[in-house]
């Protein structure tokens, strides 16, 4: 599908991001940053939490096999005590925090919603907390998780054999800004594309797997002659999806 183009464009400065609207800035994430404190957190390091500090009932951890899609997902998510929380407050998140992905994986992103409201980040990840009004949460995952901004994130990333992202990496990355009311233009827009191309994916994962049982079957029949082939005629993979749908 063919979107409308802006009538203007110009030069961002930033080789990577090339033109960008002429209404539009970019500024570095720290321009955002309050007196207080600091936009971008890392997680607790390794020598402040362990593996055997987990318990079955707590206060959840993100690990980075709990974050994919935008979103956080609480299967198999390790739980920490309320002792332990306690003493690691200052990794807690809020509703609208962002996390994203440090190690490995990079780049993975989610906004946290009310549910996850005092859960807490591991060690693999980054917290960003954006209070400047300058920039909607909503839209700020979106562009923290566009192909350009992670091909900048992995760039910039340390480690020779395992990459990793810092905080002044975070900090120092430039971010296209629109106004506050096309920001949330955007994000109304991607919020419904991205929920019709998912849904299509849906889709056409569920005829995939009908098709796979399709193929186990007319497999398994076929050589327990539970069917004669002799004479049957010759079929094309397209005819033989449609059956099956």
């Amino acid at each position: 599908m063919m979107f409308p183009k802006y009538p203007k464009y110009k030069p961002s400065s930033t080789e990577w991001l090339g033109e960008i609207p002429e209404h539009w800035e970019v500024i570095r994430v720290k321009s955002l940053e309050g007196n207080k404190a600091s936009v971008v957190q890392t997680g607790p390091f390794g020598a402040q939490l362990h593996a055997h500090d987990y318990v079955d009932e707590g206060v959840p951890l993100i690990l980075i096999r709990n974050v994919g899609d935008m979103r956080i997902d609480d299967t198999d998510i390790p739980m920490i005590s309320q002792e332990d929380a306690e003493r690691l407050s200052m990794y807690r998140l809020k509703a609208g925090d962002i996390v994203f992905s440090r190690v490995g994986s990079i780049g993975r992103i989610a906004l946290c919603s009310d549910r996850e409201h005092g859960w807490l980040i591991s060690g693999q990840m980054l917290r960003l907390r954006i209070t400047n009004p300058r920039l909607y949460h909503k839209f700020a995952v979106y562009a923290f998780g566009c192909s350009s901004i992670l091909t900048f994130v992995e760039l910039q990333s340390v480690g020779s054999t395992r990459e990793s992202v810092n905080t002044d990496i975070l900090r120092n990355m430039p971010l296209p800004i629109p106004p506050e009311d096309e920001q949330r233009a955007i994000t109304a827009f991607l919020d419904r594309e991205t929920a019709r191309i998912d849904a299509l994916i849906e889709k056409i994962r569920k005829s995939i797997d009908l098709l796979r049982e399709y193929r186990m079957t007319l497999i398994t029949a076929a050589v327990t002659g539970k069917i004669d082939v002799r004479l049957a005629a010759p079929e094309n993979t397209a005819q033989a999806g449609e059956e099956v749908a």
